[in-house]
């Protein structure tokens, strides 16, 4: 009894040391994450999202079976989504999934739904806010999470099948790993790279270099361009390409 109640001491008074810290008292928490289900817009619509009832509380308990893609919803991309020798999800070294946010807000450019965030574009955003720091989360916010719950309008296909929403430049993804040294792009949109692009250059450029890709991001407009703390949980499938991922942010009052 007397050993469990200095444990039971040792733990209350550690957390009260940790919260009591003032960069703890002085942030709020958001939610960057969409709710998933089977409405969320999808890459491909080959495999839905479903959530299938296998037990009742009448039996017992309550549970679902569920079936989707890697990569839905607010999701993360892992470099061996396009770099065979990249690492899988499961293999992302958690440190590496806390960072600074770096949040560059575009959405007044993405009327043009083919915009491309440039390295001009960058040193523009530089020269206002300062050199991006080595192991920010940088993140694109570009609007378009407004269209979420439509999906015909947030994919933004065009006759020929082609999607419209706007990205990062390859040469910015390039940019970011080599000279930045930034820990993961971020976006609002389903893809890191522009809707319309067919090679997916910055997702190459990025991902072969050990970074990841975090999308479908959303309350994006809670989000200083700097100060605010983000982690990053996906799912840990052993070998996975990507995973949805809970996606939280501490945020200065």
């Amino acid at each position: 009894m007397k050993k469990n109640l200095i444990i039971l001491f040792f733990g209350l008074t550690l957390s009260s040391v940790v919260w009591a810290q003032p960069e703890f008292l002085q942030k709020e928490m958001v939610d960057l994450t969409h709710v998933l289900n089977k409405s969320v817009p999808q890459y491909a619509e080959l495999h839905p999202f479903t959530q299938q009832k296998i037990s009742s509380y009448e039996s017992g308990y309550l549970s679902y079976v569920l079936s989707m893609p890697e990569h839905i919803g607010t999701h993360v991309d892992a470099p061996n989504h396009f770099s065979p020798s990249g690492k899988s999800v499961d293999q992302l070294d958690i440190i590496n999934l806390v960072g600074n946010a770096v949040v560059i807000n575009i959405a007044e450019y993405s009327r043009n739904s083919d915009y491309e965030f440039t390295l001009r574009d960058l040193r523009t955003w530089e020269s206002l806010h300062g050199p991006i720091l080595k192991n920010s989360i940088v993140i694109l916010r570009t609007g378009w999470e407004s269209k979420w719950f439509q999906p015909k309008n947030y994919l933004n296909r065009d006759k020929n099948g082609v999607m419209h929403f706007p990205g990062f430049s390859c040469e910015v993804a390039e940019y970011l790993s080599q000279h930045r040294s930034v820990r993961a792009l971020g976006t609002d949109t389903l893809s890191i790279d522009p809707g319309k692009s067919q090679d997916f250059c910055a997702h190459k450029v990025f991902l072969h270099k050990e970074k990841y890709a975090i999308e479908g991001l959303t309350n994006l407009e809670k989000l200083p361009a700097r100060g605010a703390v983000i982690v990053v949980s996906p799912i840990k499938v052993g070998g996975g390409t990507g995973a949805p991922a809970r996606v939280i942010a501490w945020v200065p009052y």
